[in-house]
């Protein structure tokens, strides 16, 4: 969990530093960006708690690890 913390850290210092969105990590129905304004928002536009945020992602890498 501190792993994915940290990559949304650095997305959201990215984002800030470059004025742009920065894609943390997705899959072919949900991908979740930092923004500049520091919010994380999905690729529709709906904001992500940070909790929840972590959960999307973790539930991310565990689909990616189950399809091999």
């Amino acid at each position: 969990m501190e792993e994915l913390r940290a990559r949304i850290d650095a997305a959201l210092k990215a984002a800030k530093a470059s004025g742009k969105a920065v894609r943390i990590d997705g899959n072919s129905k949900c991908s979740l960006f930092a923004w500049p304004d520091g919010v994380l928002r999905d690729d529709t536009g709906r904001e992500w708690p940070l909790e929840d945020a972590l959960y999307m992602l973790e539930n991310i890498e565990n689909f990616r690890e189950q399809d091999g």
